[in-house]
């Protein structure tokens, strides 16, 4: 009987050991990125999946230094009541047709962000859609801690 009692123990410990191996920590935001789905082409193929990431705030300052391009996806309401400096507003709505006018280049790098999140996740996704490929969602205003501008 005590046999079959250390059995149970050991399996049950195996168990809860393997679940804790094969769980990953959630990735510090450095390293987040975000899929969007996927083409699959005729032949059953899947092309290369396209991502943007997430940036915190000292990121988004760090690549704003590097000349990346800082997009306010908000209304224009919203925007001239206080934004980040040097962003750009370009709401939500009109990404896929005003955004050739101020990133001309694909390859460019370009952060979007809006109230909460929501819209920039949107837009990081639309932005991604039409081929660019540096892009980066910092999340809300309300998530900023450094100043903004009126």
């Amino acid at each position: 009987m005590k046999r079959i009692g250390i059995g149970i123990i050991i399996v049950i410990a195996a168990i809860v050991g393997l679940v804790l191996v094969f769980q990953s920590p959630k990735a510090p935001a450095t390293e987040q990125t975000v899929e969007t789905e996927s083409d699959t082409k005729m032949d059953g193929q899947v092309d290369q999946v396209d991502s943007y990431r997430i940036a915190t705030p000292d990121e988004a300052l760090s690549l704003m230094d590097d000349g990346a391009l800082l997009i306010d996806v908000r209304t224009k309401e919203e925007y001239v009541t206080g934004h980040i400096p040097l962003s750009v507003l370009l709401p939500v709505d009109e990404i896929a047709s005003g955004i050739e006018a101020i990133a001309p280049d694909k390859s460019a790098t370009i952060i979007v962000y809006c109230r909460s999140g929501n819209r920039s996740k949107r837009a990081a996704y639309e932005l991604i859609d039409l081929g660019y490929e540096n892009v980066f969602d910092l999340g809300g205003i309300i998530s900023w801690p450094y100043d903004i501008e009126k």
